[in-house]
């Protein structure tokens, strides 16, 4: 339910007016996030001898109300979660890593997610790549989930080796409460070994072949 103080508000041309009202939600709604419509009807006459001229409009204007159980509460909802994992881990130098953020909004209320995902390498002694998570502010609705693929562009040598960590920390919009997890973005140690077992192979085959080659046993010939 809308109050304001006054049905009638009158705005002069070329002016503006703040228009201060308030929402009550009736007790037997359900705690949840709901929307209200406020439409300002506008209205202008002008009168001349016997006739009136009139011009009718409408105004409108969505607010978004969040009904909650307790309002002392630091929580508003902690029934949603999320799922981070690599999609891919690219190729090192060549194609960035691929890391999927899933967000599943199991509450009554309308989230706007927001949040960081950070990468780390072994060592330490590089500052951190950095990933804003969902920053065109989309809200999650009830009962539905966001997706997001973000790129790890930055690559290190010692990435080959030994990986790097990657950990989120996600906001659900609502309140201060948060979540965070952590993944690890595996090492190229194997690639690495067969490619260089590979190569040895390949020079020990070739070796063998010209050293084969350069030996040619005398002939005998017969009268």
């Amino acid at each position: 339910m809308v109050r304001i103080t006054t049905d009638y508000i009158e705005i002069p041309a070329n002016s503006e007016r703040e228009i201060n009202f308030q929402l009550v939600a009736p007790q037997a709604l359900d705690p949840g996030t709901y929307y209200n419509l406020i439409v300002f009807t506008q209205s202008g006459k002008n009168i001349e001898k016997d006739f009136v001229i009139g011009a009718l409009g409408a105004i409108s204007h969505l607010v978004k109300i969040d009904i909650i159980k307790d309002s002392t509460s630091e929580i508003v909802t902690d029934d949603w979660d999320i799922n981070f994992e690599v999609i891919s881990r690219g190729i090192p130098f060549f194609k960035p890593s691929i890391l999927k953020v899933t967000i599943f909004n199991n509450s009554p209320y309308t989230l706007t997610p927001k949040g960081e995902i950070q990468i780390v390498k072994r060592g330490g002694n590089k500052e951190p790549e950095y990933i804003k998570v969902n920053t065109d502010r989309k809200n999650v609705f009830p009962e539905q989930t966001f997706e997001h693929e973000y790129e790890v562009q930055n690559w290190y040598l010692e990435d080959i080796f030994f990986g790097k960590t990657a950990y989120i920390r996600l906001e659900n919009g609502l309140d201060e409460n948060f979540q965070t997890e952590e993944i690890k973005i595996q090492s190229f140690t194997n690639e690495f070994l067969y490619i260089i077992a590979s190569i040895t192979v390949i020079i020990l085959l070739a070796t063998s072949i010209k050293e084969g080659s350069a030996v040619i046993p005398e002939q005998e010939f017969s009268e």
